[in-house]
């Protein structure tokens, strides 16, 4: 049902946030405290795992609820009008399962948030070393995408609040490197 896999999705989503959790004390917070989180090149590869991952259950979780509002928009378009002798409210079992899927949804919402916020709080992922700066731009790139794809959630009307946080961070991180990209051709 609707509810059992937005459970296992929320489920999923927080067991990888908390992994992201355990990966992130390996490295440090940089002095400034404002440049993300000072990781060794040996994690790099996790990171870059567990934002794809995190990345795709958010996909399946919004693809999953696009095509249930789909699925029922589509059946109350093709069923007519209800006749006047059926009741207009539900029964007590209908009502709980609604109850249900709105507090799956909430679980969700809430764990989409913490996981952003972790990503956020880590976002850009320096080096120990400057030797290999190029291969922390690309886990830096799946971050960008990652937090672009949680906080830019059309599943959820009041995301909005936090659109600017995420925004901000990713933009202040491109727009230097799209300028020096431009600068060097």
């Amino acid at each position: 049902t609707k509810f059992e896999k937005v459970q296992r999705m929320t489920s999923l989503l927080e067991t990888l946030r908390m992994k992201f959790v355990e990966l992130s004390h390996s490295g440090r917070k940089s002095d400034n405290d404002k440049d993300g989180l000072i990781m060794s090149t040996a994690d790099l590869e996790t990171v870059d795992v567990l934002v794809q991952t995190i990345r795709f259950v958010h996909r399946r979780c919004q693809s999953y609820q696009s095509t249930e509002d789909q699925q029922q928009a589509m059946k109350q378009s093709k069923t007519k009008p209800a006749a006047k002798r059926q009741p207009l409210t539900r029964g007590k079992r209908a009502t709980a399962e609604i109850q249900d899927i709105g507090e799956c949804l909430v679980a969700y919402k809430t764990t989409v948030t913490k996981a952003l916020t972790l990503l956020l709080e880590t976002f850009p992922v320096c080096p120990m070393d400057n030797v290999s700066a190029s291969r922390y731009e690309l886990t830096n790139a799946g971050i960008c995408s990652a937090l672009a794809e949680l906080g830019g959630d059309n599943m959820f009307e009041d995301s909005r609040g936090s659109s600017s946080q995420w925004m901000n961070s990713v933009f202040s991180y491109i727009i230097p490197r799209l300028n020096s990209t431009s600068e060097t051709k």
